[in-house]
């Protein structure tokens, strides 16, 4: 049985955020009777874990569509904004490979 892995967006400021998400798990935790729940705080995600969650999520509980509307435009914002470093990054790890490995 695989992990189960839960994104939740807190509608809060980053700061007031402090043992939500660790209050949620364990909550999850506790009702699935399984001790494998991550919960990931979209406030505070990275680039790469929005888009991994952007294209593969189901949502299960929107309490705003509007908040939900104007997070998901920010994050993808987010995301174009982020492409140019990203395809440079990959540019340059694929140059490394051809040229012998890439060295720590």
């Amino acid at each position: 049985m695989s992990d189960v892995d839960v994104a939740a967006y807190f509608g809060r400021p980053k700061d007031k955020l402090t043992g939500l998400a660790s209050e949620l798990s364990a909550s999850l935790q506790a009702a699935l009777g399984r001790q494998d729940v991550d919960v990931i705080e979209l406030n505070r995600a990275g680039i790469p874990v929005l888009s991994s969650i952007m294209k593969n999520a189901v949502p299960l509980v929107i309490n705003n569509v509007d908040e939900e509307k104007d997070f998901k435009r920010s994050v993808y914002k987010r995301i174009v904004d982020f492409q140019p470093t990203l395809n440079l990054i990959g540019r340059r790890t694929l140059q490394n490979i051809r040229k012998g490995g890439i060295k720590s």
